[in-house]
């Protein structure tokens, strides 16, 4: 407790377990750690610190004690799901699953880009509290994308293109609000609205 841990090389474990102290974990060149995990310290968490680093952790993540740094693709396989909190983006981020859900707090990253799922994607992406990104870049498999935030915001300057299959959630209730600064095309599945969607910039679609 107290004491900061960091793997500064390529981390690949068969399992990696926190105990609850006040200390930060920085995890900051990939690596693969098979079993389920669960992050409980309270301190930052940093998982990758450039867009290029890859950390997967094949049967799960869960890492919603602390505050969270996150850079590059934090991924799991089959149906390991991805739970986290609070985040803030320090570089281009890819948040991807198979079929896990993937859920998360608020999400912070300035002028980042954040990239969902892939091509062969199911698990639905849940955000759980305001989403704040530069660019916004979803992935044309079948899972569904739901906007529970009050206040979102997505500033690329050319339209967001929700390219996923499934459903579109945009709000959860009347007091929510998502803008999207350069546009908002999202015409591949259902689209579920609540509260206030708006552009800047140019028009929507849907």
């Amino acid at each position: 407790s107290g004491k900061d841990v960091s793997f500064n090389g390529t981390l690949n474990a068969a399992s990696l377990n926190t105990g609850s102290g006040a200390y930060n974990l920085n995890v900051i060149s990939g690596g693969t750690i098979t079993g389920a995990t669960n992050i409980t310290n309270t301190g930052t968490t940093t998982l990758g610190n450039d867009q290029f680093d890859v950390l997967t952790f094949i049967g799960g993540l869960t890492a919603n004690s602390g505050p969270l740094n996150l850079a590059g693709t934090i991924a799991t396989s089959n149906s390991g799901t991805i739970t986290i909190g609070d985040a803030t983006l320090t570089a281009s981020t890819n948040l991807r699953s198979q079929s896990g859900v993937i859920t998360t707090g608020a999400l912070s990253g300035g002028s980042q880009i954040l990239s969902l799922q892939n091509n062969l994607s199911t698990g639905g992406v849940i955000f759980g509290g305001n989403l704040n990104v530069g660019q916004l870049v979803t992935a044309p498999g079948n899972y569904a994308v739901t906007l529970n935030g009050n206040s979102n915001l997505v500033s690329f300057a050319s339209p967001t293109v929700f390219n996923n299959l499934g459903s579109v959630t945009f709000g959860a209730n009347s007091a929510s609000s998502s803008t999207f600064t350069g546009g908002l095309t999202a015409t591949t599945g259902a689209i579920n609205l609540a509260g206030t969607i708006a552009t800047r910039d140019r028009k929507s679609t849907r």
